[in-house]
């Protein structure tokens, strides 16, 4: 921006882009004077975690911890589904009151480079009724269950599923949220 005057207060406005599940989401924002923004952009490096085929079923599951400060409320993993066989369950607990749904997002490290299914099981086993509420032409998915039992364990299961052939394995970060 230029024609900035000295010694003035200036805000900058962060927005939603859509009233969909796609006006949410990360964002980075940058604000100085006297830099050049693209050549001050770092490159942030993110693992994902080779599970070698040891959480393929409701009994292997990874059992996540929830974020730190999120109130037993947002559960994030970044991890990889390895080969067209891979599948990869996760184990969480609903928090204690639960009177928000339960959200899973899928979203690929790559656009357009994984595309899956996610699957939500009961502590039992048994399959959880859940709404698709996106599936992106990028791969990002997500996928809600309207009335999460408080205190209740789940499973969620993701799989690649590909489209047209492509996109059946690759990284991604899979986020369980309650708010």
């Amino acid at each position: 921006v230029n024609g900035l005057a000295s010694g003035k207060f200036y805000t900058v406005k962060v927005e939603k882009a859509a009233n969909d599940v796609f006006g949410i989401g990360k964002y980075d924002l940058k604000v100085g004077y006297g830099f050049d923004p693209v050549s001050a952009a770092t490159t942030t490096s993110t693992s994902y975690t080779s599970d070698s085929g040891t959480n393929n079923t409701t009994a292997t599951a990874t059992t996540l911890a929830p974020v730190a400060g999120s109130a037993n409320k947002l559960y994030e993993v970044n991890a990889k589904i390895e080969s067209t066989t891979d599948v990869d369950f996760y184990r969480i607990t609903a928090p204690a009151t639960t009177p928000n749904p339960l959200t899973v997002t899928v979203t690929p490290a790559q656009a357009y480079g994984l595309y899956t299914k996610v699957t939500v099981f009961n502590s039992g086993g048994s399959v959880v009724t859940s709404d698709v509420l996106a599936n992106g032409p990028d791969g990002r998915l997500v996928v809600q269950v309207a009335s999460p039992v408080a205190g209740a364990s789940y499973f969620v299961k993701v799989e690649g599923v590909g489209r047209n052939g492509a996109g059946l394995t690759g990284n991604y970060t899979l986020s369980v949220d309650f708010t």
